[in-house]
């Protein structure tokens, strides 16, 4: 999410290889001078000329524009008779993450699916479209929301809370009831989905699903590290205090 008039950052992505690599971006088809949202291609290249690309939405905000005294005035008096045509802000993001979840829902887990195939299907989309926020400030959240269901699906970028969120808005859209366990809690947060009459375990940035009990409990608990099958079928690992 960027002003309007300015240009995307690449200071912002990274990349991680054995030998150096180069990060290039494809804006072609951003129009930075015209708010909406926009698709552009990240691009990764190392030195033996191997390539990664990673789609991601651009978001242009509205221009701002000077407010004049007489707009001022009457816009402090829409405030005090208790209305706001404020669209900005944390409201703003939601809804468009709403309409995100929706789009994404209706074509990865259509109708005639089970809940726990709409509900795995949930994880799989983002435990492999979202990269993970490492950077968990409350500064880094402020400028990349990556707490909200707006960083992992619109930004694609989240940290675990960010992803429960995102689950949330779209296991709503599926019609499966979810839990998110520790929420606001400076832990690693995660999701329970009730399908088949028995909640299990989905964390989707670990890419955990259908277990009864999340492998970090039992990681904390025998302080030991444990095996799990992620989504996409491979071995995975967690370790205490993941």
């Amino acid at each position: 999410e960027i002003e309007y008039g300015s240009k995307i950052d690449l200071k912002q992505f990274s990349a991680t290889d054995l030998s150096k690599t180069e990060i290039t971006l494809d804006d072609s088809k951003v129009n930075y001078k015209k708010s909406g949202t926009y698709k552009a291609t990240v691009i990764a290249e190392d030195s033996s000329e191997n390539k990664t690309t990673k789609e991601v939405d651009v978001v242009i905000k509205e221009e701002k524009k000077e407010v004049t005294k007489k707009e001022s005035n009457n816009s402090s008096s829409s405030k005090n008779n208790g209305k706001s045509n404020n669209t900005s802000g944390n409201g703003s993001r939601l809804t468009q993450a709403k309409a995100e979840a929706k789009k994404i829902v209706n074509k990865i887990a259509p109708n005639g699916m089970t809940d726990y195939d709409k509900a795995k299907a949930i994880c799989k989309y983002l435990f492999n479209n979202v990269s993970v926020q490492t950077d968990q400030s409350n500064e880094a959240y402020k400028k990349n929301h990556g707490d909200e269901a707006y960083g992992a699906l619109i930004l694609k970028k989240a940290a675990c809370s960010g992803f429960c969120n995102a689950v949330t808005l779209m296991c709503q859209e599926a019609g499966i009831q979810t839990q998110h366990i520790n929420k606001n809690k400076w832990t690693h947060q995660w999701n329970k989905v009730k399908v088949q009459g028995k909640w299990v375990i989905l964390d989707a940035q670990g890419g955990m699903f259908g277990m009864s009990k999340h492998p970090l409990q039992e990681a904390n608990e025998t302080q030991q590290v444990v095996q799990f099958t992620d989504v996409n079928g491979q071995n995975s690992f967690v370790s205490p205090n993941y």
